[in-house]
């Protein structure tokens, strides 16, 4: 059972537009791609809380990312949607945007809640222990995520924030 995030809200409203633990239609969707990969779901739940707080419409105010797991605008293209489209659907909807971000960046059997946020946080690096350093563009815009303030961003610092969302 997911004991994470609370109070988020979908664009779409609904019965359970403000409690994500009563959208049945959406946790089943969570949980039978959890069971494809072998992946634990309270992973790929925990990943999304902490991008969005399972809020499929929730926009960054500096990038525009949006979504649950904050699609950019170039991400939203290359699967073939838009940030707005996005912004608009129920988080059952997004969550079938999600898994084909997760399926074209070659999300692996039996991945760890670290090696999902990898992916979603910079995927073309995502099999690196070492993800970003202080200086670059992908570290300071989320130095937040570098747990004990070290100077980099590791796949160990992914998993304890996903943790945390537990």
């Amino acid at each position: 059972d997911f004991d994470g995030a609370t109070g988020a809200t979908s664009a779409k409203g609904g019965e359970y537009a403000g409690d994500w633990k009563k959208d049945v239609e959406f946790l089943n969707k969570v949980n039978e791609y959890a069971k494809q990969k072998n992946i634990k779901a309270s992973d790929l739940l925990s990943v999304m809380a902490s991008e969005s707080g399972l809020e499929a419409s929730k926009v960054n105010p500096k990038s525009g990312a949006t979504g649950l797991i904050q699609f950019t605008k170039q991400t939203a293209e290359g699967l073939g949607t838009s940030l707005d489209e996005l912004s608009k659907m129920s988080r059952s909807e997004q969550f079938e945007y999600v898994k084909k971000y997760l399926e074209k960046g070659g999300l692996k059997e039996g991945a760890t809640a670290g090696d999902i946020y990898a992916q979603v946080y910079l995927p073309a690096r995502k099999d690196r222990d070492i993800l970003s350093k202080q200086g670059e563009n992908y570290y300071e815009a989320n130095k937040d995520l570098d747990i004990g303030k070290k100077g980099y961003i590791s796949k160990e610092d992914l998993q304890k924030r996903s943790e945390s969302k537990k």
